[in-house]
């Protein structure tokens, strides 16, 4: 494996760094770097950082922790790569195919998240679990997961539109929590296991998406909270105004 971490402002050859060899690791990006006599701070990950060279087998298993600073996964950054497990806490936009057939287990989505590209999970089989997408996430491309083992995929009300084909290639055991009146959704593929939508938009779903009348259910949600029994309780954005509670921002209410 070989990693190429430029930072967000400078692209040349000269200034990316961090070439290895491993074995099953941990990896700790630092939040910034020394090149040359200058410090840089990271902002992104470059495409193909963590690409396996050639068709070698993945040498083991990498958790990688990257800064807060980090704010972008570019194009095929973590293509074919032998990363498990990923924090990303500031990350803001993964572009596309950035996780293609890759080995990741989980995701879990920062609450600064964005966007996410095109096939950014294409065929990353290894991958399973629930994908729940933050309040304030606005754009989701087509074919994010398709060939994984996502089961679980919940759309918050921030989306501005759920375009075509974003849901193509998933799992058949997939369920869909989508926040969204009927008219923000352009496509839903009739494989998918249950589609959970808010209360007053059921009637409107079942119009539209007739192929999926029978697997059209209440229950889309923008929040979730565990309770002591071990169940959840699920809100609702009802005020997308932005306020200051505290000394915390937040996007609504």
């Amino acid at each position: 494996v070989r990693g190429y971490i430029p930072s967000s402002t400078i692209t040349s050859e000269r200034n990316k760094y961090l070439g290895y060899k491993t074995t099953e690791q941990t990896i700790n990006i630092p939040q910034q770097v020394s090149y040359r006599g200058n410090t840089y701070t990271l902002g992104g990950i470059d495409s193909y950082t963590f690409t396996v060279e050639g068709t070698a087998a993945p040498m083991g298993v990498l958790t990688v922790n990257l800064p807060g600073t980090v704010t972008s996964l570019g194009p095929w950054s973590f293509y074919k790569s032998c990363v498990k497990s990923l924090s990303m806490p500031g990350v803001i936009l993964i572009g596309a195919q950035a996780f293609r057939e890759g080995t990741l287990a989980s995701v879990e989505f920062p609450h600064t998240l964005k966007t996410v590209d095109n096939e950014a999970f294409y065929n990353c089989s290894t991958l399973t679990g629930d994908a729940i997408f933050p309040y304030g996430f606005a754009q989701l491309g087509s074919s994010v997961f398709s060939g994984t083992q996502i089961t679980k995929i919940v759309i918050p009300s921030s989306v501005n539109m759920l375009n075509n084909n974003a849901f193509d290639g998933m799992s058949n055991q997939a369920s869909a929590y989508i926040n969204l009146p009927a008219s923000q959704v352009n496509s839903l593929p009739s494989t998918l296991a249950h589609v959970y939508v808010p209360n007053d938009e059921l009637f409107d779903y079942d119009n539209k998406f007739t192929d999926l009348s029978t697997k059209i259910n209440i229950g889309g949600y923008d929040f979730a909270e565990k309770t002591r029994n071990g169940g959840y309780l699920h809100y609702s954005v009802t005020d997308n105004t932005a306020h200051t509670w505290n000394g915390t921002q937040f996007a609504g209410k």
